[in-house]
């Protein structure tokens, strides 16, 4: 859950700036994360990026990674550190390594809660206290040094060839709950219950729940600073969006070239024009909500994890990644419009068309960003995709004029980001056409209904509705 595109000091001092006292100076920033990186041992890979991956250099290992997720949280010195399995994955040496930090962070006056799994000797050693559950019930609740006598005293010691937390297991997974029970390894059960309550009121009381946001401009600046460098750096992902682009453009135009500079008397030079105009569109409707689909998914883990820990609110990260997100929609649509356009020799202006194709780009990567917050599973995403992307190819007017479909399923076509940017860019190309066949397809596919200006609001609305709809449930999904 930490941006593969950043580098450890990027990560902690992002997470500095966004939570700590808006008083802080940078100077101040500089030596709180220097002395995390120190401390954590990460200063020999503080500016190597954490992902690493095509056309990205660096990478960071398992163990550091981990101890980079420990640093963005240390940055507000917080007293109680909870995480969950931090060992599950690292080699011996870089759990015993994480370990050691997590040693370091505890002596230092932070109650450091993990959850631990089958754990080897050297990281046993840096255990002080250790709570057993067993279906619910409590096993053992004390310091780790005494663990060893309290099963000796049930009966059940450890052989001298065991690791203790191997031993742990071998008596849990051999012995039901009433033979446990028998054993006496249930009786503090109540006792430490109660310890564990008065310790977590007062926990709870001394911690200060109070917390104060930097503003929405630095907070919104901070996150448009991290797109760009993910888009920077992240290399790979934003050449073959632009070389895909640009290939289906020149694959469309050489297609269907100089279909628009027909005089437009019969019907088929209507039709192949109309057919070439759509296929850039649905190149673009597929182009971009699929791409959007297939990253969303990806990032949603660090807002989610970011979010729930205060460095920003909703509306600033949205704002920062539709910002980038338009600048390479922007160019990604582009290239394929000046690829395509030309060859097809359309009689509308060239910038109006791109206005088009950009508004539905927009609308289109609002329902992927839509699908890929409300879906955790981006399995499951990708299979509500079509479901919700076919059906605007089918009311286009495209495969069917829309004067053709039954009634009872014509209403459909208002729910279709495509119907109206194919109305637009038909109104612009055939707009000021007298000639019979193209009056017929305009009647024909309903271009006539509403007025452009009603078009460009309803391609607006429904990217606003969705996105809207993602911040409200990706806040919900945040909020613990």
């Amino acid at each position: 859950s930490i941006p593969a595109t950043s580098t450890p000091r990027e990560a902690i001092t992002f997470s500095a700036k966004l939570r700590l006292n808006p008083k802080t100076t940078d100077k101040q920033i500089t030596i709180i994360v220097n002395d995390i990186l120190d401390n954590l041992g990460l200063q020999h890979v503080a500016d190597t990026i954490i992902g690493g991956g095509p056309l990205m250099k660096g990478g960071l290992s398992g163990g550091e990674r981990k101890r980079v997720q420990c640093g963005v949280e240390l940055v507000t010195n917080p007293s109680l550190l909870v995480l969950d399995e931090p060992t599950s994955g690292l080699d011996s040496y870089s759990a015993q390594s994480l370990m050691e930090v997590l040693k370091k962070i505890a002596n230092a006056g932070a109650t450091v809660i993990v959850t631990i799994h089958q754990p080897p000797p050297p990281v046993v050693r840096q255990i002080d206290n250790l709570l057993l559950l067993m279906s619910g019930r409590l096993l053992y609740n004390g310091p780790m040094s005494d663990v060893e006598d309290k099963f000796t005293e049930r009966n059940c010691p450890k052989p001298s060839d065991y690791n203790i937390a191997d031993w742990i297991l071998e008596v849990a997974q051999t012995n039901t709950i009433d033979e446990l029970g028998k054993m006496g390894f249930f009786d503090d059960q109540q006792n430490g219950q109660k310890q564990s309550k008065s310790v977590a009121v007062a926990r709870a009381e001394s911690i200060n729940p109070s917390f104060r946001h930097v503003g929405i401009l630095i907070q919104t600046r901070l996150l448009f600073d991290r797109e760009v460098k993910k888009l920077y750096r992240d290399k790979f992902g934003f050449v073959i969006k632009v070389v895909s682009g640009l290939m289906f453009g020149f694959l469309y135009g050489f297609i269907f070239f100089g279909v628009g500079r027909s005089s437009y008397e019969q019907y088929p030079e209507v039709q192949g024009s109309f057919g070439a105009m759509t296929n850039l569109l649905i190149s673009t409707l597929f182009g971009v909500a699929q791409g959007s689909l297939s990253e969303f998914p990806a990032d949603r883990p660090v807002f989610l994890r970011e979010y729930s820990t205060n460095h920003y609110s909703v509306i600033p990260y949205f704002l920062a990644k539709f910002c980038v997100e338009c600048v390479t929609i922007l160019l990604q649509v582009g290239v394929q419009q000046l690829a395509g356009f030309f060859l097809m020799g359309f009689k509308m202006n060239f910038f109006s068309f791109l206005a088009v194709n950009f508004m539905l780009a927009i609308a289109s990567t609002s329902i992927g960003v839509f699908i890929g917050s409300t879906a955790e599973n981006p399995a499951v995403a990708s299979e509500l995709m079509p479901a919700l992307i076919v059906p605007q190819l089918l009311f286009s007017g495209f495969f069917i004029q829309v004067n053709l479909i039954p009634e009872f399923l014509r209403w459909a076509q208002y729910l279709c980001s495509l119907t109206y940017a194919s109305r637009l860019a038909t109104l612009f190309e055939f707009g000021d056409c007298t000639t019979f066949a193209c009056q017929d397809l305009l009647e024909n596919n309903g271009v006539y209904q509403m007025s452009s200006a009603a078009y460009w609001f309803i391609l607006l609305a429904i990217a606003a509705v969705f996105r809207l709809s993602s911040v409200v449930i990706l806040k919900k999904k945040a909020t613990f």
